[in-house]
């Protein structure tokens, strides 16, 4: 291990260093922590923050392949990431530009919350 290298999880390259966190009752390398799944309230809150800006690349990373979105002013639920998506940029470009969602409340659990906007 590198001089920087404390822990013996750490993953030591000839010049490199993957420096580790400390959760309770294990240790998490920073490499190991960016490929965790997020919690439903990161996820929500990384969707309204790429829809907000118009990145629909986020938006897609947001959603299952096999995503049904329902939107009360359809009848009908579009179905599938990519629908969704080309839905979500249809309604950027029709609305406003200014307009922006802002989550005022967010509660919930790992895999499952529900907002206020």
């Amino acid at each position: 291990p590198s001089a920087l290298c404390t822990q013996l999880c750490c993953i030591c390259l000839p010049s490199t260093c993957v420096l580790c966190l400390q959760a309770p009752d294990r240790f998490v390398s920073r490499a190991a922590q960016a490929t965790e799944t997020p919690t439903a309230k990161e996820t929500v809150t990384k969707f309204y923050t790429a829809y907000n800006t118009g990145d629909s690349d986020t938006i897609a990373a947001c959603m299952a392949e096999d995503v049904n979105y329902h939107d009360m002013i359809h009848p009908e639920p579009f179905k599938g990431r990519n629908e969704v998506v080309e839905y979500m940029k249809k309604v950027r470009e029709e609305v406003p530009s200014d307009l922006q969602f802002v989550i005022e409340e967010i509660a919930g659990e790992e895999n499952k919350c529900g907002i206020r906007w």
